[in-house]
């Protein structure tokens, strides 16, 4: 993943100025993140890409609701709030600034209620089954990369962005005698748990997905292949999923069930050592 540059014209110190009309703007910056054993997994901003957003005036607790800003410019990652949406923003007032990306809904309503995550009615944010248009496509991936950071005591809100979920990249080779059309991966973490609805203290100098913090939490969920279309014999597909950050300790079991047209295979790894799933990282199987 790649951080990008800022744009020429903005700045830390214009970024976030109120604009004609008293509008306000915030500049939200992609986490720098390495990647692990295999290609680079590329990210940028798109237009039209929303953001939750509270702020509160600097050192209170006075949250304002979950606002939803939008992506006015894809290349410098400039969001202003949507359209009828209300800011707080007295004159002369410094606030504090917390995000979350991408902004979710459930039946219409922000999932973020507060910024603290401390309690259930807090909101959350889910990361569980999937759902993959195709082979090698990663659209579904932005829906549930979770990202968060703030901004302190400013009028000119600069977010530095940081992963707090793991994605994972499985190469399928058909090695079967005939084709098939893939149609689920099933992942079981064992006596991890991968998924859950988490609750996010957007407020955290560091902040994580915890398990300990969770409405919910499951150690198997699927992925379905929407569209997927015949594989041919030795041909191979990719697919992705998100997951909360686990460690496989040695000796412990992950297993993946790859469900086909022609059969069902399930494959197991047992690492000797333990393997850490950092977030913010990428990971490649075949």
């Amino acid at each position: 993943a790649g951080c990008q540059k800022l744009g020429e014209g903005v700045s830390p110190e214009n970024a976030g100025a109120p604009q004609e009309g008293g509008k306000v703007e915030l500049l939200a910056s992609l986490p720098v993140t390495r990647t692990i054993l295999s290609t680079d997994f590329k990210l940028s901003w798109n237009k039209s890409d929303q953001i939750a957003v509270f702020n509160a005036p600097a050192g209170t607790e006075d949250y304002s609701g979950n606002i939803k800003f939008v992506n006015d410019d894809d290349a410098t990652g400039k969001f202003s709030p949507v359209e009828g949406a209300v800011v707080p923003f007295e004159e002369g007032v410094n606030y504090d600034w917390f995000v979350c990306c991408p902004y979710r809904v459930l039946e219409g309503i922000p999932e973020l209620k507060t910024p603290k995550g401390e309690t259930k009615d807090d909101g959350y944010f889910p990361i569980g089954a999937q759902t993959q248009k195709g082979y090698n496509n990663t659209e579904h991936v932005g829906g549930v990369d979770v990202m968060v950071g703030k901004a302190a005591n400013t009028r000119t809100p600069v977010v530095a962005l940081k992963h707090l979920a793991v994605l994972h990249r499985f190469t399928v080779t058909n090695n079967s005698d005939k084709p098939t059309v893939i149609t689920k991966l099933t992942l079981n973490g064992g006596d991890n748990m991968l998924f859950g609805t988490f609750r996010l203290d957007l407020r955290s100098d560091n902040p994580v997905i915890s398990v300990d913090n969770a409405n919910n939490t499951y150690a198997e969920r699927a992925l379905t292949v929407k569209n997927g279309t015949e594989l041919a014999v030795g041909a191979s597909a990719d697919f992705y999923m998100m997951t909360a950050p686990f460690t496989l300790s040695a000796g412990e079991t992950f297993k993946v069930t790859i469900e086909t047209t022609t059969g069902t295979q399930v494959v197991e790894k047992t690492p000797q050592a333990d393997i850490e799933f950092v977030a913010g990282t990428y990971n490649t199987a075949s």
